[in-house]
């Protein structure tokens, strides 16, 4: 993916969908993808973001196990997903939920 585009831009560019989110990648807790404030469905949000994202990236994925973290005051679900053909077998994806929770 372009890392000079942010999450939200590259999903409207190759995907032409508005997505309600900002912040990072999802890659860490510290590049938490924050999906906005008024949007009430951010579940959808998240496993949308989880498709578009993988079929991007040219994957197969099944959700393995989503778990609440909770870390400095802020709520972050993970999704660990398990991917096919990858040599770790296993990729997980931070969104922070604080605002939902």
């Amino acid at each position: 993916m372009n890392k000079s585009l942010s999450l939200k831009e590259i999903i409207k560019k190759e995907f032409n969908i508005v997505m309600p989110i900002s912040g990072g990648d999802g890659s860490s807790i510290a590049e938490a993808i924050k999906i906005d404030k008024s949007y009430s469905d951010w579940s959808n949000v998240e496993y949308t973001l989880l498709k578009l994202i993988n079929q991007l990236l040219g994957r197969k994925w099944k959700l393995a196990k989503q778990s609440t973290i909770q870390k400095n005051g802020k709520f972050f679900d993970q999704m660990k997903l398990k991917v096919t053909g990858d040599k770790k077998n296993y990729c997980n994806y931070y969104f922070d939920i604080t605002d939902h929770y």
